[in-house]
């Protein structure tokens, strides 16, 4: 969407084809508002599985959220592990497999019609790649495969139950589009070296970022309370316990702190981080919202005293730049993240001097730098922020874009 938005500017203009009737639990149409007037985007309707699932299961608004799967609940319900096993083994590489043929079908004709100078493909989920990959084979046109999150190494893969020959298919699709995609785009350094020895071709970094329009002036407050912020989900791969007992510690430790301290969680949040905020007696200070429109959410987040980033405590943590990292940035306050010390999380903070890294198991390191910023000793650097803004990164991908159609007009 925030390529679609400034593309225009660097000579760019893009057409955007999507479903009529995708099926997601959460929407928030207020987004709409930063594509151009102009922009052309070509609907169709798209068959989803996901009702199908609701009536498995039996729940409403049920779609399958990977980084929320209830561990104790796909133990017990047939109906659950029955669902999951298809999703990891049948649905390959994802529930929208089945957009894949009557897409190409549809935008063969299209292209014909309306021809484009390239392709961009954006994932997960996955099947989006497929797509471009039949039309790259069958009309020749320059495509990007630009991943949003990793493949088969993201962390919920193993969660999927996914026998060997599904995984034996999951990676050799997964190859296959790394190896044929004239580039491929990725969101982190991590990635961008897993995907390099698993064979891709051209390989370039586009991260995440933030778009300035979605921060004005105003939205710079000062709150008399200390404000602790997480915006956006929490999985229980994230519950970090230590924080929270980090917390209570210096509660316990400094009255002033106790009596300001707030903390406000925005977004899905898995049981287990409440039960960890119920254990250390932090429930009278929370504030939890499941779901808020994004432009109120950021809103909120400029009342913040310090921005908590826990990642995902699994294997490719050294991987994980979520975007709200960058939204974060954008608001110029300190920024606790819980990671690999050699992450490529770390590696932003480290650049922009925006904040710290703990390791998971450094409650010491916790409690120094809440302790830093609680009393005015720490202020963020602001080096470099402005290389994550989304014009920033359109303007790269642009660049990109103009390479990659010179390098194939000489080939041809």
């Amino acid at each position: 969407m925030k390529f679609s938005k400034y593309l225009p500017e660097f000579g760019w203009d893009p057409i955007i084809y999507t479903p009529e009737n995708p099926y997601f639990g959460i929407k928030d149409e207020s987004l709409l508002k930063d594509l151009p007037a102009d922009i052309e985007v070509v609907k169709r309707k798209i068959f989803e599985p996901y009702r199908l699932y609701e009536r498995l299961i039996g729940e409403k608004g049920g779609t399958v959220n990977q980084g929320f799967i209830d561990k104790e609940k796909y133990k017990t319900s047939i109906a659950s592990r029955i669902s999951l096993w298809i999703r990891g083994n049948l649905f390959i590489p994802d529930p929208r497999r089945f957009w894949i043929r009557p897409s190409v079908r549809y935008l063969r004709n299209y292209l014909k019609k309306h021809p484009v100078d390239a392709i961009i493909t954006s994932g997960p989920p996955h099947s989006m790649h497929l797509i471009g990959r039949r039309i790259r084979k069958k009309m020749h046109i320059p495509w990007i495969a630009d991943f949003r999150d990793p493949w088969t190494e993201i962390d919920f893969y193993h969660k999927l139950n996914i026998t060997k020959l599904a995984d034996r298919i999951h990676k050799s699709l997964e190859g296959k589009v790394l190896k044929e995609a004239d580039m491929v785009l990725t969101v982190n350094w991590q990635m961008k070296d897993a995907f390099q020895n698993m064979g891709a071709k051209k390989l370039e970094v586009v991260t995440n970022g933030f778009d300035e329009d979605d921060f004005p002036a105003q939205q710079q407050k000062e709150s008399p309370r200390f404000t602790v912020f997480h915006l956006g989900s929490m999985n229980s791969d994230r519950n970090i316990n230590n924080f929270w007992k980090s917390l209570k510690e210096l509660s316990e430790r400094n009255a002033e702190l106790n009596s300001k301290l707030r903390i406000v969680l925005i977004g899905k949040t898995d049981p287990s981080v409440i039960e960890s905020i119920q254990k250390y007696e932090l429930t009278g200070k929370l504030e939890h919202y499941d779901y808020m429109p994004h432009a109120r959410a950021l809103s909120m987040a400029g009342e913040a005293s310090l921005f908590y980033l826990p990642l995902n405590q699994t294997h490719n943590v050294k991987g994980i730049t979520p975007g709200k990292l960058y939204e974060y940035l954008a608001l110029r306050k300190p920024i606790l993240c819980i990671g690999h010390k050699d992450g490529d999380a770390a590696k932003i903070l480290d650049k922009t001097g925006a904040g710290k890294n703990v390791q998971p198991g450094d409650e010491e390191g916790m409690k120094n730098f809440i302790t830093a910023v609680f009393e005015g000793y720490y202020s963020v650097e602001d080096a470099g922020i402005e290389e994550f803004s989304r014009k920033e990164l359109s303007k790269r991908l642009a660049g990109l874009l103009t390479d990659l159609q010179d390098s194939i007009n000489r080939k041809y």
